[in-house]
């Protein structure tokens, strides 16, 4: 028997229909009574995005079974502030993760990741999982999750800084990019065979990677990296010392 059934996506759920659908409500025509979560799926909304579903003006779950000619209403998830981010991204947001990592936020990420093995760890850590891959956010065992608009890295940041509130938590230069591991100082004659002998005649203040043991310092990386935090308006100016950075 056909159950014919109207939703209204509203806000930003919208972004995930086809465009011809988006100004209006989308009306389909299904077969018994499927669960909601996996008709808004069908439609291309995951169901992490999502923050509640009335009905008939009351509110119902995601495994609730359409009835013919109910009127749907689909509420976004609201993100707030979140103290201790945990971010694990997907194996096509490398740069995102260096950028994220550079403004001090844990970030799990390998470019040998599978879906399956991001899944766990998010259900693990208990961490928020960043992709463009709709697929891996409408698995049916991930909590946390948020599929990202923009596809250049730089506007990702900007997007996860806004999205998550965290432009007052950015602790820059203090996360190792490649090993997502806290920083830790050094004496200088320790590593001092680990570095060029150019850095060491003109650099005193180290800081290490206790995993990878890469060093750093204010170098021209460094430069180049608050310039990009202040091209992106993360730092007010590049001469500017970043809030509560320790030096390395």
């Amino acid at each position: 028997m056909a159950t014919r059934v109207k939703f209204f996506f509203q806000a930003s759920l919208r972004d995930f229909l086809k465009p011809k659908r988006r100004k209006m409500p989308v009306q389909v025509v299904l077969q018994g009574s499927p669960a909601v979560r996996d008709t808004i799926e069908s439609l291309g909304v995951p169901h992490t995005e999502v923050r509640r579903v009335i009905v008939h003006s009351k509110r119902v779950p995601l495994a609730y079974r359409l009835q013919d000619k109910d009127v749907v209403s689909v509420w976004p998830v609201r993100f707030v502030s979140i103290r201790r981010p945990k971010f694990i991204l997907d194996v096509h947001l490398g740069k995102l993760a260096r950028y994220l990592r550079l403004c001090g936020f844990d970030t799990v990420y390998q470019n040998d990741f599978t879906d399956k093995e991001i899944i766990r760890l998010a259900t693990k850590m208990r961490g928020l999982v960043l992709t463009r891959d709709l697929g891996l956010l409408k698995h049916k065992t991930l909590k946390l999750g948020y599929w990202l608009r923009s596809t250049a890295p730089k506007e990702q940041l900007r997007e996860v800084l806004k999205k998550f509130f965290l432009h007052s938590r950015i602790r820059p230069f203090r996360i190792c990019l490649e090993c997502n591991e806290r920083l830790r100082s050094v004496i200088k004659k320790d590593i001092v065979s680990k570095i060029p002998p150019r850095t060491r005649r003109y650099f005193n203040v180290f800081r290490e990677c206790p995993q990878c043991h890469r060093i750093y310092w204010k170098g021209s990386h460094y430069e180049r990296m608050r310039e990009l935090l202040t091209d992106l308006r993360i730092l007010k100016s590049k001469h500017a010392e970043p809030a509560r950075c320790r030096s390395f």
